[in-house]
């Protein structure tokens, strides 16, 4: 329900990292002013997950176009990245959203983990093993968060994956969508020991 009455360009202005989740059609007036703010202040970062809206838009759309240019992580799973970009693979998809300014495009793929690029490599996380699903809910929403963070801590594009598939891995784990969530003690603790071994190939 974000509109320009309760939205806080001023708020916005003090952030170290923005994350821009699924909003709906009406609340898509705000992005005028994100993108107002990270285009000026470069010290802003913008981690983003588009809506349906949005994805029907497209990424030529100007705004969409716009916001993808300033975005340092991208969240897409494929379906998703498909139909915003209207490409026929996963790897075209990425090329397209990256040619346009995206820095990490990240697509997730249900069971068969997560795949990102920087532009230079393509990435492959596996989901984690052995884990038992309660409830899938805010599974996509624990990923790009735990990524979020891993970037906020200055960590590579692989323990970035890994430390995403490891919140959405403990989310599933528990009911409800904010159950299982991971302490910073305890993502620390697990990018240790996770036997999550990210795979890298070129982009081709």
């Amino acid at each position: 329900h974000l509109h320009d009455a309760n939205f806080s360009k001023e708020a916005l202005k003090e952030m170290d990292w923005v994350y821009l989740n699924h909003i709906q059609e009406n609340s898509c007036i705000i992005q005028d002013d994100i993108i107002e703010i990270l285009t000026k202040k470069d010290a802003v970062h913008f981690t983003w997950n588009p809506g349906g809206h949005q994805m029907d838009a497209g990424t030529q759309e100007t705004e969409n176009h716009a916001l993808l240019a300033q975005t340092d992580l991208l969240l897409l799973n494929k379906e998703e990245a498909l139909r915003f970009t209207g490409e026929e693979t996963v790897e075209d998809a990425i090329r397209h959203l990256q040619t346009i300014g995206a820095r990490i495009v990240c697509v997730t793929d249900g069971g068969n983990g997560a795949i990102a690029s920087d532009g230079t490599v393509l990435y492959h996380c596996p989901v984690m093993a052995g884990v038992h699903v309660v409830d899938t809910t805010g599974a996509g929403d624990a990923f790009g968060t735990g990524a979020t963070w891993a970037l906020v801590q200055g960590m590579d594009l692989p323990n970035v994956l890994r430390a995403g598939t490891m919140n959405a891995a403990s989310v599933i784990g528990a009911l409800g969508a904010q159950a299982g969530l991971l302490t910073e003690t305890k993502m620390h603790e697990q990018l240790k020991f996770a036997p999550i071994e990210v795979t890298v190939k070129s982009l081709a």
